[in-house]
């Protein structure tokens, strides 16, 4: 497992001084994540996303854990859709997560 930043992390804007750009940054308690380099709604947009991801990658992993317990309450009929529908959130955490075993090319 890979480890990041622990959060909370936090999306502020700063105003550029001395030549510098204004710029919403995304920090954690100690340091700093990234820049969103400009003040458009788009840039505020990335930098609110980026500031949720450790909030939800914990979510994910949650509602993960109670995948066998939610697939194995439904009707066999459709268990199989209900198994599928958790695929894209394992294939998030584990895109979230990357090790040599998953490691994206």
């Amino acid at each position: 497992m890979s480890t990041h930043t622990p959060g909370p992390w936090r999306a502020n804007l700063t105003r550029g001084k001395q030549g510098y750009s204004d710029s919403y940054n995304v920090s954690g308690p100690q340091y700093a994540i990234c820049r969103m380099m400009g003040i458009d709604n788009e840039d505020k947009a990335n930098a609110l996303l980026v500031a949720t991801a450790p909030d939800l990658l914990e979510a994910a992993k949650e509602v993960l854990d109670f995948r066998s317990w939610i697939v194995s309450a439904c009707p066999p009929e459709i268990r199989t859709a209900v198994r599928s529908v958790f695929t894209p959130l394992a294939d998030a955490i584990a895109k979230a997560e990357e090790t040599p075993e998953n490691k994206t090319p």
